[in-house]
């Protein structure tokens, strides 16, 4: 049971000096030191996560071996009356790359109504918003690599509102829905060219955070049911890619997932449908992923990714993963996890090798 709230209960009664703290220098701490001062016998709690991949890579084709601190990933995030829900994601990616992945506010109105505002992960498919850090995974090598990166332009993150809940019946029996309305996937204009550049690849459209050229929204969501041990859903987004918002793309996905005793089975397809001036591009893949925990510290797994896309056969690509993760100490840790996975991949109509070994360790705490 939620702890009620001890602090005034009437507008009348708040103290917006003694709130917020006086304003005088001369004290320690900053905008933050005051706001913290400041919730006193107010309900608040707050919290800090991370995760970390580390990777050790053999690439065929490049003949090239090395390693990655691919990620290091932190979370912060403080819930306000168990109403108000704020989390920030700032992340590291290769050692180098800093940014933030998502920056997000959720106003909890009901279960079944939530009210999101900020930069969000696209709620599109199950990979893009949940799945996508190797601690969930069950190969190092997801689908980013290939479904994922050429027809879902993963990982994704926009800035918009959205609507989303759930209504469960039963425990793990239920459905549920998240809408939104972002500024959209756009394609970077060359102004020194006249006409105006389309039929880009989806995954340099991201970063479209502000969308200073055009007013024309994209809108999409995802519908999903839960019964039991077996998840599905479908998705869509549309909206305008091209700075002129002449040129639109469409995309639609479908998921399912299995967790039954210690399998894990998921699958998702996507097609995307793209405008462009010289002719319309199509393209389509699925990609599926299955594991087993044979016992608490052992768990093979296998995945078969597929991408089809008709600028040329050299873009229709496949890919086999064989792989098995190991929990050194799952009871204390279950969120350690050191994996081992060989990926083959080809290109259709192309007989060079472009397989690769991995070998990773990510840790959440």
């Amino acid at each position: 049971m939620v702890e009620q709230n001890t602090g005034p209960q009437d507008v009348e009664d708040l103290d917006l000096g003694a709130l917020l703290g006086e304003t005088r220098v001369g004290l320690t701490g900053s905008i933050g030191a005051r706001l913290e001062m400041s919730f006193g016998d107010y309900e608040f709690k707050a919290y800090h996560h991370a995760y970390v991949t580390f990777d050790a890579i053999y690439d065929q084709a490049a003949n090239n071996f090395g390693f990655d601190l691919h990620y290091f990933n932190v979370f912060f995030g403080a819930s306000l009356a168990d109403r108000i829900f704020a989390e920030i994601q700032i992340e590291v990616e290769h050692a180098s790359e800093i940014g933030i992945r998502f920056a997000q506010v959720d106003v909890r109105i009901f279960d079944w109504l939530i009210a999101r505002v900020g930069k969000f992960l696209v709620p599109v498919g199950i990979y893009n918003e949940h799945l996508y850090p190797e601690i969930f995974t069950k190969l190092p090598r997801g689908p980013l690599v290939l479904t994922h990166r050429h027809i879902i332009p993963a990982v994704w993150h926009e800035v918009g509102v959205q609507l989303r809940g759930q209504y469960s019946w039963k425990p793990k029996w239920g459905i549920n829905y998240a809408l939104f309305l972002v500024n959209g996937l756009q394609q970077d204009d060359d102004a020194e060219t006249p006409q105006v550049e389309d039929g880009g690849r989806i995954r340099d459209m991201r970063k479209n955070l502000r969308d200073l050229s055009d007013s024309d929204k994209a809108f999409g969501g995802r519908v999903g049911v839960q019964l039991g041990m077996v998840g599905a859903g479908v998705s869509a987004y549309h909206g305008a890619y091209s700075a002129d918002g002449e040129k639109r793309l469409t995309l639609l996905v479908a998921d399912f997932e299995l967790n039954w005793r210690a399998l894990v089975w998921r699958t998702e397809a996507a097609l995307l449908l793209q405008q462009a001036t010289a002719r319309n591009f199509t393209r389509w893949g699925i990609y599926t992923r299955m594991a087993y925990r044979v016992i608490p510290h052992l768990e093979p797994a296998v995945g078969f990714d597929m991408i089809r896309m008709d600028e040329g056969l050299q873009e229709d690509v496949y890919q086999v993963v064989f792989g098995i993760n190991i929990y050194p100490m799952p009871r204390v840790v279950p969120a350690w996890i050191v994996r081992a996975a060989y990926a083959l991949r080809r290109n259709r109509g192309d007989d060079v090798a472009d397989d690769q070994v991995v070998l990773q360790m990510t840790i959440g705490y």
